[in-house]
């Protein structure tokens, strides 16, 4: 009776990660949309309009330097609940800001808001989930981010045909958060890890102590190169296929949607494989994913007008179910590799990596793009920092299970 109860508040702590994943996601990725009329009605320069996007993984770069002091001061809970009031706030404001340095401001704050949900909730998940679950968990947790980007796209076309008011898609995207984050509040309870339970609670090591880490140096800089790739396709795919190989919009447009749900498809089936194929083995998996993506990005180098729609959707299944579908089992395996009472300082480390990456990949794509007349060559330096990422994760090793990890079902506090 007792396992029947632990395995149902599992899968209700997942299903809330999941919703409120999902529409933090909505909010954030709004920025993507809305930027036609960030122009024309704010007149904003392009150059503001990328600031703008940038702004958000700055705040969540700057958020993860210290998401691991506040995983140890306070609960999931609490700071998924003020997560989501505060990306919530600035939803309420942004769409009336107008004025460039006050959208940067609240881009920046938005950012910062949803750089710290993601470690904490995959740290809440390690602590309700065992071992042999934890990947599928967590996979199923980081579809949320590409459902909600999605979801985005769609209600604001909606709204903004329906109404002709871009401003109003906020103002659902806040209703939403609040019904989020009322849901998660009624429902959720955060899950009593052994050391609470032990009364051995204790805050052990820096940064530089995990840094000495080997998986978490080596994980963390290959997860920033996979996430520097990852925002260069989506910066730069569609110009690559329509302007350098006259591809039409539909086909391209085909593509880009293809890769993206490859990589929520991916993520799944990535966590599955660990769990279930490998038993809980995560660093195989990792490498299988960078192998594989190094040969999908290398195909994108050798695309022409003339290409198969058929190898063309070949190529971008198998990166988007490699390079857009590694998150989950990279989270997983970062947050194995260590003492459980140092998961949120490691997932920190990892998401600060990996926003690095995000921050300086596809502007110096771009740049080089730009000097040499083509992407063509981009997509093999890829390839490239791909293979090093491969090279990085064999310097890891497989983790035995970590001191506070259970292999049993947790209970909730």
């Amino acid at each position: 009776m007792e396992r029947r109860l632990i395995r149902s508040s599992q899968w209700m702590a997942l299903s809330l990660f999941f919703l409120v994943q999902t529409i933090l996601s909505m909010g954030t990725y709004t920025i993507s949309v809305v930027t036609p009329f960030l122009k024309n009605d704010w007149h904003f320069t392009r150059a503001q309009i990328g600031a703008l996007t940038s702004a958000l993984f700055l705040g969540a770069l700057l958020s993860s330097i210290v998401v691991g002091w506040i995983t140890e001061t306070f609960k999931p809970k609490t700071i998924t609940i003020l997560s989501v009031i505060v990306l919530g706030i600035t939803m309420l404001i942004f769409p009336y800001t107008g004025i460039f340095t006050f959208s940067f401001l609240i881009m920046v704050i938005a950012g910062a808001s949803y750089g710290i949900y993601n470690p904490t909730s995959t740290l809440a998940l390690v602590q309700w989930f065992e071992t042999r679950k934890r990947g599928t968990a967590i996979a199923i947790k980081q579809t949320g981010v590409t459902l909600g980007a999605g979801l985005s796209a769609i209600l604001i076309s909606f709204i903004v045909s329906h109404t002709g008011n871009w401003q109003y898609s906020y103002l659902w995207i806040a209703l939403l958060l609040l019904l989020s984050v009322s849901c998660f509040f009624l429902f959720y309870q955060d899950a009593l890890t052994e050391e609470e339970q032990s009364g051995n609670i204790e805050n052990q090591g820096n940064w530089l102590t995990l840094l000495k880490n080997r998986n978490v140096l080596f994980g963390s800089l290959a997860s920033m190169i996979l996430a520097g790739i990852q925002y260069t396709f989506a910066a730069h795919f569609v110009l690559y296929l329509t302007n350098e190989n006259k591809l039409s919009f539909a086909v391209t447009a085909m593509a880009v949607f293809i890769a993206q749900i490859s990589g929520s498809v991916g993520k799944i089936c990535w966590g599955l494989m660990s769990d279930f194929v490998f038993i809980g083995k995560r660093k195989g998996v990792f490498l299988s994913i960078c192998g594989l993506s190094t040969l999908a990005i290398a195909g994108f180098g050798l695309v022409t007008p003339h290409i198969s729609v058929f190898l063309l959707v070949f190529l971008v299944i198998i990166f988007g179910f490699t390079a857009l579908g590694y998150a989950g089992i990279y989270m997983t395996f970062l947050a194995e590799s260590i003492d459980s009472s140092q998961i949120g300082k490691a997932l920190g480390v990892g998401n600060m990596f990996m926003y690095i990456g995000i921050l300086i990949c596809p502007p110096l794509a771009g740049w080089a793009a730009d000097a040499a007349g083509s992407y063509r060559n981009v997509w093999f330096g890829l390839s490239g920092l791909s293979i090093a990422a491969t090279i990085l994760l064999t310097r890891t090793k497989e983790s035995s299970i970590p001191t506070g990890h259970k292999e049993k079902g947790t209970t909730s506090a």
